[in-house]
């Protein structure tokens, strides 16, 4: 059951989205503490497996405050499993756990693609939604989740 009684997703999911926010943030916060800068960042989902090459030119012409997101699975939000941009919307990205609380305060519940689309409309960064970066899920058994099974670990083929 993906939905509890609340309207949340069931704990463990909901977990599972935390420790992803977390991780985005620490990652985020190495960047910063490098004192190095970047001209563009691109976070992607560890279990996503991209079927086209990432339009990574593309970033040559983004201006401050844009974001590219993938055009699929918005799910009554924004797709919050990949993201790319400018430095510093995407230090904005990846931060946005610091407001995971006060969102689920106002807002009753908490589902990713909600709170991103509510996090970067109140951060007033520019969405730009790219058609050409598409990707499935992968799980430990190399299953597609969209349903298209892949290779079998252990299984030689």
């Amino acid at each position: 059951d993906v939905k509890a009684k609340d309207g949340d997703w069931n704990k463990r999911l909901l977990l599972n989205h935390i420790y992803s926010l977390e991780s985005l943030k620490r990652v985020t916060q190495m960047v910063l503490n490098s004192d190095r800068y970047y001209n563009a960042i691109i976070f992607v989902r560890p279990d996503a497996q991209l079927k086209k090459t990432v339009p990574v030119k593309r970033l040559r012409n983004l201006n401050a405050g844009d974001i590219v997101l993938p055009d699929e699975d918005h799910w009554m939000g924004l797709n919050d499993r990949f993201a790319m941009g400018p430095f510093s919307s995407m230090v904005l990205y990846g931060l946005r756990i610091k407001e995971l609380q006060s969102y689920r305060a106002a807002s009753g519940r908490i589902i990713s693609e909600r709170f991103l689309k509510f996090y970067l409309k109140k951060h007033k960064l520019n969405v730009i939604l790219d058609g050409d970066i598409t990707f499935s899920l992968l799980r430990p058994s190399k299953s597609d989740v969209k349903g298209a099974e892949k290779e079998k670990v252990g299984t030689g083929g």
